[in-house]
């Protein structure tokens, strides 16, 4: 088992999202998945491979390791369509900022 900073920092995203909230900065993840509709607590934005969408390349590649197989490719490529970008607007609203709202690929998927 392989465990890296960005476990811990996924582990403790609600703590994360709650003190940028308070503190009013914008916080940027290198994933979507926290970026929420209001009212939930929302992450202001992020851009990447959603962590449910990462999973199932993975694995396929563990698939291939535990039928004794060695995947082909090794690393299956994540397609620019499986990417996304979002921002909340209720966060850069509290921040005083203007979003970009032309929409993917020019902007971020504007989250109310």
């Amino acid at each position: 088992m392989l465990l890296l900073p960005v476990d811990w920092m996924f582990g403790v995203a609600p703590q994360i999202i709650g003190w940028a909230t308070g503190h009013n900065v914008l916080d940027f993840w290198l994933v979507t998945d926290w970026v929420q509709p209001s009212p939930s607590a929302s992450a202001f934005g992020g851009y990447g491979v959603p962590q449910e969408t990462s999973g199932s390349y993975l694995a396929q590649q563990v698939d291939a390791i535990w039928n004794n197989d060695w995947p082909n490719p090794v690393w299956l490529p994540v397609p620019q369509y499986e990417r996304a970008w979002k921002a909340s607007q209720t966060r850069a609203l509290g921040a005083a900022k203007n979003l970009n709202n032309n929409g993917p690929p020019n902007g971020p998927e504007v989250v109310p």
